[in-house]
């Protein structure tokens, strides 16, 4: 009593928490034991603001708390300045960046940005900003430069005149700009002084003109064409400043004659140009007369009129086997008659039932045919036979069976009058034989007792058959032989042998002494088949068999028996290999291998220049046989033999080359060389401005012949040169000292080479190697404030694009592209501050002072009124809060304003009560002239009367080749009438409440789509058969201001493969994807003769 109520407190603190960019340096653990000691410290580019060690406190504190640690970034000094430029951006805390960028006129050199680093430095070098210049201003053809500068710095104008005879159109200056180039907008062009092309008159033309081309005092005269006359002036001059003298157009009248009488002759009337017309008859007659008839000058026809006369047919086509139904036959057949046919019994009608008389006066075909009525082939049956009497109508078919075999059915069926057979299709059964009998000591085996089928005896171990292996069913049923019987099988005594006995029942054979020995074994077994394993052996006497003698030699023998010699030698020729002397020893055998006769080798004589030996070997009576190489004849004899003595019996051949003599060839032909043996060559050329056709190096051949064949001297043809990417060769006659220009597509400029070359008298292009086409490049874009350049490549039809630090808003284009001429097309935008006007609120407060973009103010009302409307807005790009801007209501209404999709609230009117205002989102523009609403005495707001649409781009610019335009991210309706190019494809992702038209206008190689349509993408990803996408990218941007992203889509002709599907042989020589205009060339190898075009020409492959 008086005491405190005990407590527990703890003795360990939680793990403390983690804090932006700060690591704690300890193990992870949950918790920690009291006056435990843990510290924090900073990641790379922060540092500490505070104490970085806490302390675990009795009572599980942290002390200092570890929310008073921070870890703050690492500043950087301010950066440094450039001359003649300035430095964007105000952050400089680790990890913020600035831009720097030159005043106008200058170009910056270095890098564009830098960045805060870790250790408080700034990054990079500093750039440096130097003065543009221009080059020299370009040349006007058929004018001259008036005015000119005296500097080459910016702003300096030049002035063009034209030459006499000529006039300028477009702007006479240009200035140097900014971006190091020659303005070039509306340029100065000098046009010959001509008169427009005069009129074109209906039925005439005018005479007096070469090409299109009408210079002052040129005359032209009027003529009409035949069957016109001209009315008006026929001869009109051009006058001074480029107008024609007269100024009303002549006419060309038509000459008029009388109509031609038509009905009452049955003529048919066509006109002609010119007063002509062609007569015909009407169906049923013949003309008779004139065909064309011409209205002359003197209103006139040029001949008399035509008649027309009723056709008639003969009598109608005779039918075999059939008769005409109808019309008789003595009756005049006209026009249109009809005659009908029917067959006899047994005969149906072929192709049509009957003729027409026609308008020519014959009779229709084709003419019906009687034929007979026939049946199918009949039905085939297995193992039977079927013998076709006929297929005609009654013809009759017979059905038999193979041996071994019945038939069940009927054996005869007909052909009846509808084309079927009648009888039925019959059927052969398999005739079967009866169960063989069993046989005693044996078994039979079978599988089918049918008519050709076997069955197999066999006896048990020990017996053996008696009679046949095999019977076989026969046709008629029965087996072919008697069934054998099994017996027991006996061996007879085996034969005494001399000088020797048999012993034991296994019949054992005994030698009898030493002097005599056994030929064979000394056992006979009884086998199953009744026969001993063998023959009886003999006792012979023990002495050696004579040996024989060895090929090409002799054995001198003299006795066989136990321990004689015999001697060996060789004939001529040949030498004795081995023991000449053998020895009987026991056992029969002679002593040592049998010697052999070896024939004596002459050696390799090796071979002979440009030639060769041929044989099997270098030995005794061995002959070699001499031949040359091809081109090479043989002198000396063709064969050398070995003799006895080891030595060859002739001389060495030797080889010489064959002389082709002087070469032949047709006086234009030039040879130089003066050696005219074999596998020797001699040149051939031709004059200057020649060029030889065949080989220019002719070979002294084997046969004796020059390889050269029929070469001849033609003028030099030097084909068409090769292509160069992203250009074109102007000129199509590529023959001798003839010339070819080079000119690049839009965007690209010629380099190396040179652009004009001639065609030299070797047929091969002169002037160096043939030039190039270099992508047009744009000088860097000008730098902005508060922004920086997204995009490094500047090369023609490239695009850039100007992005704002955050804080700003671009305000214009942001996108610039390189045009053709290397200027960039577009105007550079600024980086403002992006801010939204401060809101206000009518009986009421807004809180929060910043109207940067991103930051966020709140609402609140006075006491009394209430919010209707969003409590709060943020402050977005275009200067727009969004949702928007409430109002501070009391009494009527209590709700909300309506809502309008793609627009926000402004907050009250300032001069009528009760209403709000509304405004468009950026990118949409508002339907309706009254942006307001007013709560209605009932107490509700009234009707909205506008709407926000989306901006609209208009059609985009077509492009030749281009199509399959898909737009992302729409929902379309999509009315286009019919046209003759392939349909769309729409890629439709999304659901966003857009209604807009599409229309698909014809254009060649193009499909273009014209759109009433916005944000966002219009992809143009595909490009007409035959071609392919050049540009950067395949996409154009509906922008907020309603333009179009400065992105070009073209498509370029793709270049061809090589050609597929040749015959075999054919050689291809060329690049594996040829570009247009170039061209690959055909061959074959030796031995084969090309039929048809060496060139091929990669042409637009338009499908």
């Amino acid at each position: 009593e008086g005491q405190e109520t005990p407590r527990c407190i703890a003795t360990f603190c939680q793990r403390p928490p983690d804090l932006p960019h700060a690591i704690l340096d300890s193990v992870n653990k949950p918790k920690y034991a009291g006056n435990t000691e843990l510290s924090y410290k900073c990641e790379e580019g922060f540092i500490l603001n505070s104490s970085a060690k806490l302390k675990c406190m009795m009572g599980g504190e942290w002390t200092p708390s570890p929310y008073e640690v921070g870890c703050v970034p690492v500043r950087c000094s301010k950066p440094g300045g450039i001359e003649r430029g300035y430095v964007s951006g105000t952050n400089y805390s680790f990890g913020a960046m600035v831009a720097y960028s030159c005043d106008k006129g200058f170009l910056i050199r270095g890098e564009k940005r830098r960045t805060c680093k870790a250790n408080g430095e700034w990054g990079g070098v500093l750039p440096v900003c130097q003065p543009v210049s221009c080059p020299s201003p370009p040349s006007l053809n058929n004018g001259f430069i008036q005015v000119c500068c005296s500097s080459d710095q910016i702003h300096v104008k030049v002035t063009y005149a034209c030459d006499d005879g000529y006039r300028l159109t477009g702007h006479p200056e240009r200035v140097c700009q900014a971006n190091r180039q020659w303005s070039n907008g509306d340029p100065p062009v000098c046009h010959i002084l001509t008169c427009d092309p005069p009129p074109i008159i209906l039925h005439g033309q005018y005479r007096g003109s070469v090409g299109s081309i009408f210079e002052v005092g040129h005359k032209v005269e009027y003529v009409c064409d035949e069957g016109y006359e001209l009315t008006g002036d026929a001869v009109w001059t051009c006058l001074k400043y480029g107008k024609w003298d007269k100024s009303s157009h002549p006419r060309c009248s038509l000459v008029q004659c009388q109509e031609p009488p038509l009905d009452e002759n049955h003529l048919v009337l066509r006109s002609l140009d010119s007063g002509i017309v062609e007569l015909s008859c009407e169906d049923g007659y013949v003309l008779h007369g004139a065909r064309t008839l011409r209205c002359t000058l003197a209103q006139e026809w040029n001949d008399t009129f035509p008649v027309c006369k009723q056709v008639f047919c003969g009598p109608p086509p005779e039918v075999a086997f059939g008769d005409p139904s109808s019309a008789p036959l003595s009756a005049p057949s006209y026009f249109g008659s009809m005659v009908s046919y029917s067959c006899m019994d047994g005969f149906t009608l072929r192709k049509e039932g009957s003729v027409t008389c026609q308008a020519d006066g014959y009779w229709s075909s084709p003419v019906p045919d009687c034929i007979p009525v026939e049946c199918p082939q009949p039905v085939e049956i297995a193992n039977g036979i079927v013998d076709v009497q006929g297929l005609m109508y009654l013809s009759t078919a017979l059905y038999s069976c193979k041996p071994g075999y019945s038939l069940v059915g009927n054996a005869t069926v007909l052909c009846g009058e509808s084309g079927l057979w009648i009888g039925g299709v019959p059927s052969c059964q398999p005739i079967e034989c009866s169960v063989p009998k069993e046989i005693p000591n044996g078994k039979v085996a079978y599988t089918k007792l049918q008519f050709n089928h076997v069955v197999i005896f066999s006896c048990h171990r020990g017996y053996r058959l008696h009679g046949p292996e095999t019977l076989k069913c026969l046709a008629n049923g029965e087996w072919d032989q008697e069934t054998p019987v099994c017996i027991q099988i006996y061996c007879a005594p085996p034969n005494p042998i001399d000088n020797g006995f048999v012993e034991g029942l296994d019949h054992k054979l005994l030698d009898p002494n030493a002097d005599y020995e056994l030929t064979t074994s000394t056992a006979l077994v009884c086998l199953e088949e009744g026969g001993w394993n063998g023959t009886a052996p003999m006792c012979v006497p023990a002495e050696c068999e004579e040996p024989p003698s060895p090929d090409h030699g002799s054995v001198n023998v003299t006795d066989t028996s136990l321990g004689s010699l015999v001697k060996y030698s060789c004939e001529e020729g040949y030498e004795l290999e081995g023991e000449s002397v053998r020895q009987c020893v026991a056992g029969r055998k002679w002593s040592d291998v049998p010697p052999v006769c070896r024939p004596i080798s002459c050696g390799d004589p090796g071979d002979i220049d440009n030639g060769s030996a041929e044989g099997d070997s270098f030995l005794y009576l061995e002959v070699l046989r001499y031949e040359c190489s091809s081109g090479f004849v043989l002198k000396g004899g063709d064969t050398r033999t070995c003799k006895a003595d080891g030595n060859w019996d002739a001389e060495k051949p030797w080889c010489e080359p064959i002389s082709c003599g002087s070469p032949v060839v047709p006086s234009d032909v030039i040879v130089t060389g003066k050696e005219y043996t074999f596998n020797k060559h001699v040149e051939l050329r031709c004059k200057s401005g020649l060029l030889l056709q065949g080989p220019s190096v002719s070979v002294c051949q084997a046969d004796g012949t020059w390889s050269h064949g029929s070469p001849e001297c033609r003028s030099a043809h030097c084909g068409r040169p090769e292509s160069i990417p992203n250009g074109r060769i102007l000129g199509s006659d590529f023959g001798y000292s003839r010339e070819v220009w080079y000119e690049c597509e839009e965007g690209y400029i010629l380099s190396g080479g040179e652009p004009k070359r001639m065609c030299r008298g070797d047929g091969l292009w002169g002037e160096g190697p043939a030039p190039h086409c270099d992508i047009i490049a744009c000088d860097p874009p000008q730098d902005i404030s508060h922004g920086y350049l997204n995009g490094s490549s500047f090369h023609y039809d490239d695009v850039v694009e100007y992005v704002c630090f955050d804080g700003y808003e671009v305000f214009g284009d942001p996108v610039l592209r390189c045009s053709a001429q290397g200027h960039w097309v577009g105007t550079v935008p600024e980086c403002r501050p992006c801010l939204c006007t401060p809101p206000v609120l009518k009986y009421g407060v807004v809180l929060g002072g910043d109207h940067a973009c991103g930051n966020r103010v709140f609402f609140l009302c006075d006491e009394g009124y209430k919010v209707l409307g969003p409590a709060a807005a943020t402050c977005e790009k275009g200067g727009v809060w969004s949702p928007g801007v409430p109002v501070c209501g009391r009494g009527r209404c209590v709700a909300a304003p309506p809502a309008v999709p793609h627009a926000v609230l402004q907050g009250a009117s300032t001069t009528v009560p009760d209403t709000v205002t509304y405004r468009c989102r950026p990118g949409y523009q508002m339907k309706g002239s009254y942006p307001h609403v007013t709560c209605g005495r009932e107490g509700r707001w009234g009707e909205v009367r506008i709407s926000c649409e989306p901006v609209s781009c208009g059609e985009p610019t077509a492009e030749p080749h281009r199509s399959d335009i898909q737009v992302d991210s729409m929902v379309f309706i999509i009315p286009f009438s019919p046209s003759p190019h392939p349909s769309f494809s729409l890629s439709l992702t999304s659901s966003l409440p857009l209604s807009l038209p599409v229309s698909v206008p014809p254009s060649p190689h193009l499909q273009n789509i014209s759109f009433s349509l916005s944000l966002p993408p219009l992809s143009l990803s595909r490009c007409d058969e035959g071609y392919e996408l050049t540009s950067q990218s395949d996409s154009l941007t509906c922008q907020y201001d309603g333009t179009w992203s400065k992105h070009i889509i073209k498509c370029r002709p793709a270049p061809c493969p090589l050609p597929a599907n040749l015959t075999t042989h054919v050689l291809v020589t060329g690049e594996d994807l040829t570009p247009v205009g170039g061209a690959v060339t055909f061959s074959c190898p030796p031995g084969f003769l090309l039929q048809g075009p060496g060139l091929a020409e990669c042409l637009v492959r338009l499908f």
